[in-house]
């Protein structure tokens, strides 16, 4: 997971039943997002606006979708979906100054459309 590795933004879905859907970003130094195996991803949570809408919604309803992107580059963007949870345990934060979580990923299913950033450039 080439794009993954070297991704410093990714969109997440989420959704609750009676609350709607949700789709914010995440971003941070490419690495970011760390591979924890072949089916789990992670990255660091920060503050943000302190609205949480999508750790609440991942409380409620785990399942969410990703996209990755690399805007620069004719990598294919990559679309992945599956169930999130969110690690409290301050032990997994010490390599992340002033994250107060983790999310984690256990992936279902993933989606590659290549060539996508010729795409966006012609339009």
């Amino acid at each position: 997971m080439r794009v993954v590795a070297g991704a410093d933004t990714l969109f997440i879905a989420t959704g609750a039943e009676g609350h709607g859907a949700d789709v914010s970003h995440r971003d941070g130094s490419p690495g970011f997002v760390v591979g924890r195996s072949a089916t789990t991803l992670s990255w660091p949570e920060y503050r943000g606006n302190a609205m949480y809408m999508t750790l609440g919604n991942i409380h409620v309803q785990p399942r969410c979708g990703l996209l990755f992107i690399d805007w620069t580059d004719s990598r294919p963007a990559l679309q992945v979906t599956g169930s999130a949870s969110i690690d409290w345990n301050p032990g997994r934060l010490a390599d992340h100054p002033g994250a107060e979580r983790m999310v984690d990923i256990v992936i279902d299913s993933v989606v590659e459309t290549p060539g996508h950033a010729l795409m966006w450039r012609s339009l």
